[in-house]
């Protein structure tokens, strides 16, 4: 899945903003503790549960190559 996103995160990266770059008002809030991932609010953007899998692993990936 190919997606342009703005992802902010808080909480010493243990809570991720996914916000599309069009600004919608009602953004998907990822939590993450001890590795596992966590929905908090899906947004208004209906993804597949791979979708939310994707955006986990970007995540991840992006952390894993700058610490």
């Amino acid at each position: 899945m190919e997606l342009d996103v703005l992802v902010t995160s808080s909480d010493n990266c243990r809570k991720f903003k996914v916000e599309m770059v069009t600004g919608e008002p009602d953004p998907i809030v990822l939590s993450r503790t001890d590795g596992e991932w966590t929905v908090e609010h899906p947004g208004t953007r209906c993804f597949p549960p791979e979708g939310y899998e994707d955006l986990e692993k970007a995540i991840d990936n992006y952390l894993a190559e700058n610490p």
